[in-house]
């Protein structure tokens, strides 16, 4: 995980998993597939709903490092390979990467980053959260043919509290029989709190 402690309403390109997928003594070429589980539940399904992940980035960590990087100035920009905005179910996501976007030579490691955007009416609170699991990955191998699956996806899922500020106690403190014109200063119209949801 590598997600911060908490996030915001409408912050985009959140970095919430650094991993690592290693092709141990044959190539996959083709048929490559990453499975995602949100334990959050709350992958957006409609277009016309900002409550939750909007969109979802697979980033390639191109000089591994534990920090996601897309200003040039700070170092190797990791590489994009795909995004979707578009998903159907609100909890897991298959996702099918062409192999003109990625393959995995033998005994080689690669280094990735999965990156969300939320929206920006995504509600903040103390049972709310975004999160991110590695449920599956496979493909076919190059020589064999065979469907090769991972045996060791993380048991863990990287989550992260949804915080913000909301209204609540909102009153009229405009006193009776007020008359209100040009040259009123200071005149007392409205009372509110504010409340901060944050773990």
């Amino acid at each position: 995980s590598v997600v911060s402690d908490i996030i915001i309403p409408n912050q985009t390109k959140i970095p919430f998993l650094n991993f690592s997928i290693l092709s141990d003594g044959e190539a996959i070429e083709d048929n490559i597939v990453l499975t995602i589980k949100n334990e959050g539940n709350n992958f957006i399904t409609t277009s016309s709903n900002f409550n939750g992940i909007t969109k979802l980035y697979l980033y390639e960590n191109v000089a591994p490092t534990d920090q996601f990087i897309t200003d040039p100035t700070e170092g190797t920009v990791d590489n994009e390979i795909l995004s979707i905005d578009t998903f159907s179910s609100s909890s897991e996501l298959t996702i099918s990467i062409p192999s003109t976007k990625l393959t995995f030579p033998a005994d080689t490691e690669r280094s990735f980053f999965l990156v969300y955007d939320i929206g920006k009416d995504t509600l903040a609170g103390s049972t709310n959260k975004v999160s991110a699991k590695i449920t599956g990955f496979s493909g076919t191998g190059s020589t064999s043919k065979a469907t090769i699956k991972a045996f060791n996806t993380p048991s863990t899922e990287a989550s992260a509290p949804i915080c913000g500020l909301a209204f609540s106690d909102i009153k009229s403190i405009i006193p009776n029989n007020s008359q209100f014109g040009a040259g009123n200063i200071e005149a007392p119209i409205l009372k509110f709190t504010l409340k901060a949801f944050q773990n």
